[in-house]
Order: C-alpha cells, then sequence, then structure tokens
C-alpha cells in the first residue's frame, strides 16, 4: 500500500490542513488540488511526498488528466456549490479510473432521515445519492462516507460548544444531551485508515468520535480547571431550526451563516438526529482510540491557557 496515490482537494480552510498533515506523515504519494485562480494557499507539511497542482474545475479533461493514476480522492470542499464540484470530480474519477471518491461529509449524520431534510445538508445529500448511483453503474468504483459530528478541539476554539474564555455557553435542550466530537487531527487520521483498508471501507457509512460528551459536563470540566462560574443560556433546538427557517429568507450573508449554525445545532444535539455515534462507531474499524478524561481535561487546559 506504500505506493497508494491520494488526491486531496481542498486542503485549505479549517479540516484540510489537518488531514493534509496526517497523510504526509504516510509513505503515500498525495496530491494537492486547487482551483485555478482561487489564491488559496497550501501549506505543505515537510517530510512528506506532496506535491500541488492547479487545475480547472470546470474542464473534464483537466480534471481526469490530473486524475489519472490516483487510487483515492478526497474532497473536504465548502457548502458553496458543493453537489456541482464534486459531481464534476466523481465523473472525472470514473473517468480516470479512480477506486475510492470520499465526499465531503466530515460532520453530522447526514444520513439520517431527520437530518437529510435539513436545507444545509442538501448539497451532500444530493452528493451522497449521485455517488450511490454511479457506483451501481461502476461496480470498480466506490464511496466511504465519513461522519465526525462536531469538530471538538476547533468548535470550543470558536466557542460554539461552549466558550471556554468568557465563560458564557449556549446550551441545547438543557445541555445534557451527549453528543460525539471529535478533534481535526482525528478525522484526518480516520481517513489515512480508509485509505489503507480499502476493501475493509468499501462503500460504508463509517462513524468515528474521539468522545461522546454533553455541554454541561465541558462546563464542569472547566470549572475544575479555573474556579470560576459561567453564564448560560437554555434554547430549544426545535426553536432553533424555525428560526433558522426564517433566516433562510435574509439576503444577508450574516442571517444566512446562522441559519447554517442554527440548523448545524439542530443535527447535533437535536433528539431523533443521531448526534450521538456511540452505537454505531466504527473506530474498531479505523484503528481510532478514545480520548480519555485525562486527555479531554489536557485538552480543555491548553485551550483555556491554563
Amino acid at each position: 500500500m506504500s505506493s497508494l496515490h491520494v488526491a486531496l482537494v481542498g486542503a485549505t480552510g479549517n479540516l484540510g490542513p489537518a488531514i493534509l498533515e496526517q497523510f504526509a506523515k504516510t509513505s503515500f504519494t498525495i496530491t494537492v488540488l486547487t482551483r485555478v485562480g482561487s489564491g488559496s494557499k497550501v501549506v505543505v507539511p515537510s517530510g512528506g511526498n506532496v506535491a500541488v497542482k492547479e487545475v480547472d474545475y470546470d474542464s473534464p479533461a483537466a480534471l481526469v488528466a490530473v486524475l489519472k493514476n490516483i487510487e483515492v480522492v478526497i474532497s473536504t470542499l465548502g457548502f458553496q456549490s458543493l453537489f456541482e464540484t464534486q459531481k464534476k470530480l466523481i465523473d472525472a474519477s470514473i473517468d480516470a479510473g479512480v477506486a475510492r471518491f470520499i465526499p465531503s461529509e466530515f460532520g453530522n449524520d447526514s444520513a439520517n432521515p431527520n437530518v437529510r431534510k435539513l436545507p444545509v445538508f442538501a448539497e451532500k445529500v444530493k452528493t451522497q445519492e449521485y455517488l450511490v448511483q454511479k457506483v451501481s453503474e461502476h461496480p470498480k468504483f466506490s464511496y466511504t462516507f465519513v461522519y465526525n459530528n462536531s469538530f471538538f478541539d476547533w468548535q470550543l476554539k470558536i466557542g460554539f460548544m461552549v466558550n471556554l474564555k468568557e465563560h458564557t455557553a449556549t446550551l441545547y435542550d438543557g445541555g445534557d444531551v451527549t453528543y460525539s466530537a471529535t478533534r481535526l487531527s482525528t478525522i484526518g487520521k480516520a481517513l489515512v485508515a480508509v485509505a489503507s483498508n480499502l476493501e475493509g471501507t468499501k462503500n460504508r457509512h463509517l462513524y468515528v468520535h474521539d468522545a461522546a460528551v454533553t455541554q454541561n459536563k465541558l462546563i464542569a470540566l472547566a470549572k475544575t480547571i479555573d474556579g470560576k462560574e459561567w453564564t448560560t443560556t437554555t434554547v430549544s433546538t426545535a426553536d432553533v431550526e424555525q428560526n433558522a427557517y426564517k433566516l433562510l429568507e435574509s439576503d444577508s450573508q450574516a442571517d444566512l451563516l446562522n441559519a447554517s449554525l442554527g440548523f448545524i445545532a439542530r443535527a447535533c444535539w437535536g433528539s431523533g438526529y443521531g448526534g450521538d455515534f456511540t452505537t454505531k462507531l466504527n473506530n474498531d474499524v479505523l484503528g481510532i482510540p478514545l480520548m480519555s478524561h485525562d486527555e479531554i481535561e489536557a485538552m480543555i487546559r491548553e485551550l483555556m491557557g491554563c
């Protein structure tokens, strides 16, 4: 497997660099694809066999050419025009003889029927359906859908789960809802594991997390570290979802972003939306250990600067 050639599409943003960092530690050959004229700079880790290539995503011939001799394509593209762009990548992957396509999931369980109804996941659902169709038509082609629910370290850093710096939190459905949380580096490790075991991960939905936590438990842990009191507000995820639909009617980019965050909160903490992966976890398949209490505490201490 040392000769495996992996293409990573979208190695910028919040998640992409963490995935690239994990792949750079392997013996795989990595090609990072960037859109011509995007202006986004890819930071290439030292030590890995990594090349960066610009490509015109609107040119099928250019895409096929760059994907020749590549076995695995991983997309970490954002929400904008996600299905349209991934469809082009999927079609080119099939024509180029790619064995595995891993679309941009890396979040809530968009296989869950309730999650699939939320507008923010529409592009991911279209991509899933298209991949299933194409795999049925091309048996040598395959997919893997990887879910991690929330970004543990990154969301704590920006204050989305709980705000460690301000000692404030919006508690969704009371704050005692158990949900899965996964560090960015762990997502990268999970994808390396998929690429290392193509047969065992073929055409599967895989669920990974570092820990199953609650907002109130994170707050309690933070209190043991610095002893400070917290200010919290409790909201219903059902109300958050309804407000998100109203925000969708706005032309404001800020409102549209808040709508997306509202739908994501509903998918993460809402009852029946599958945000706790405990009973469907595939860490064993991917060789991913769970975080211990001490490791979670150490991460929170570091984020708090304690």
